[in-house]
């Protein structure tokens, strides 16, 4: 996915946010005045992230191991930029020599409990290339997703017992998004049916933080923080 119609996808949850419809809100997408609007979004977005990082942390949850992947976030909304953590993503990121943090992985994922794998899909939608998913990854995390189906499928991975999950919302507590978020959280949550699981909500000041997380005891190799 180029980097235009990942910026659709932003400006679309950006939207969401503000109760707004996509196609009729009064910012124009593409005018100066949309794009300083998003931009500032964007910016608030990515303090909130690291924040989420804090939350997770808090919970003894670590997203900066060789064995964690960070799967279908774009450029400006991960939340491992930071770290040498793994990403696979068909959303707009910069390739390894752009971005030496991270290892970048141009794939959709396809959850499994077994042997998660990548596709790779063409322009055209045709599938292309199907491939298994690094092997040394034991943990799978993914926040904010676009589309209410990227995160269908976390739950096979939390229950076949072999993999850990993160699956997260974070925002302003005001952000008209919120329930709808949360209560896919709530969805997800439903179809996971072992107890090694929980599920943590916090608000710090004006921000919100939610997410499924796999409550098994795991040691994870940490990666170097940047």
């Amino acid at each position: 996915m180029n980097k235009n119609e990942y910026y659709k996808l932003l400006a679309m949850q950006y939207f969401d946010s503000l109760g707004m419809n996509y196609n009729i809100g009064s910012l124009n997408i593409g005018t100066k005045k949309f794009n300083k609007s998003l931009l500032k979004w964007l910016t608030e977005r990515q303090i909130t992230a690291q924040r989420y990082v804090e939350f997770l942390n808090n919970y003894g949850k670590d997203i900066t191991t060789i064995e964690t992947a960070e799967v279908d976030k774009g450029r400006y909304d991960s939340i491992s930029t930071l770290y040498d953590t793994t990403i696979i993503t068909p959303y707009y990121y910069p390739s390894e020599s752009q971005n030496e943090n991270n290892k970048v992985l141009k794939y959709e994922f396809f959850p499994d409990s077994i042997n998660p794998g990548m596709l790779k899909i063409d322009y055209q939608g045709r599938l292309r290339e199907i491939i298994s998913a690094p092997n040394y990854i034991k943990q799978y995390i993914t926040e904010n997703p676009y589309r209410r189906t990227d995160i269908l499928g976390y739950d096979e991975l939390h229950n076949g017992g072999k993999f850990d999950i993160i699956v997260g919302m974070y925002g302003h507590i005001h952000d008209n998004d919120k329930i709808k978020k949360l209560k896919q959280l709530k969805e997800l949550r439903e179809k996971i049916f072992t107890n090694d699981i929980r599920v943590e909500y916090d608000c710090d000041r004006d921000s919100y933080f939610a997410a499924i997380m796999s409550d098994r005891e795991k040691k994870y190799i940490k990666t170097k923080t940047k």
